[in-house]
């Protein structure tokens, strides 16, 4: 993921949302990093996909989006 969010700068802000990352100039990128995020979780058998029991409400969840900087502000 190094190689994909070095072409993210600064100056530019982290979407918020699933639409503003899909539609940002980086739109790209953050695909990328969704899917290499999915594929972790499903290698590491975070969880199964099941049927609702009847009367069970789903848990929410939602996209957090992140640029990772080191100490000295570099994106790594």
């Amino acid at each position: 993921m190094v190689e994909i969010m070095n072409k993210v700068t600064s100056d530019q802000p982290e979407p918020r949302s699933y639409r503003e990352a899909i539609y940002s100039n980086q739109a790209v990128q953050w695909h990328t990093a969704m899917n290499e995020e999915m594929e972790s979780l499903k290698e590491n058998g975070t969880w199964i996909l099941t049927e609702l029991p009847e009367n069970k409400t789903a848990i929410g969840s939602k996209w957090v989006y992140k640029v990772k900087k080191d100490e000295k502000g570099n994106i790594t």
